[in-house]
């Protein structure tokens, strides 16, 4: 039996008029991005969810059917908020688009950076526990189709690890 701590007291579940989507979620962070990703593609809005705090959608994707799109968020809690309802939808593989700054002296402003570990300093990761003491890292398959999907834009791109932090102005 489970330790009663590790029990969450509230687990998201789809609600009465939520929609099921597929497996496939990219989560952007940014309201411009999210905004030009919508009207190059067409998606169509599901709605607001959660009390309006995110909208979510839906786009057409030849390839392997649809992939919806949710956003924008304001920091880890609130896009946590958003991911866990993702999952309750049937969310199973995330992408994640926002800004960042890089720990990689080679890349310049307006690169791609292609997470291979994160290290955290704000407080909602420790709230989602791995198995053992390992640093989070992304799924191999996942990374690699994100590298080839870069490579065919011809953009600059690296790999390396994130930092996440709660407060960006106060860096160290």
């Amino acid at each position: 039996m489970k330790n009663r701590t590790d029990i969450p007291l509230i687990e998201p579940k789809k609600g009465k008029y939520d929609p099921e989507i597929g497996p496939d979620v990219i989560i952007i962070m940014t309201p411009y991005e999210l905004r030009a990703l919508v009207k190059k593609t067409d998606a169509r809005l599901l709605g607001h969810t959660e009390r309006e705090y995110f909208n979510l959608y839906e786009f057409k994707y030849n390839r392997t059917g649809p992939i919806y799109a949710m956003g924008p968020f304001i920091g880890a809690p609130h896009a946590v908020l958003g991911l866990e309802k993702a999952i309750a939808l049937g969310g199973e593989r995330f992408w994640i688009i926002g800004y960042c700054g890089s720990l990689q002296d080679y890349l310049r402003i307006g690169d791609f950076i292609v997470p291979d570990s994160a290290y955290s300093e704000e407080g909602t990761s420790s709230h989602y526990p791995l198995n053992g003491d390992s640093i989070p890292s992304p799924d191999p398959d996942m990374k690699n189709r994100l590298i080839s999907a870069i490579k065919n834009t011809g953009n600059n791109y690296g790999c390396g690890p994130i930092w996440t932090t709660d407060a960006p102005y106060r860096e160290t």
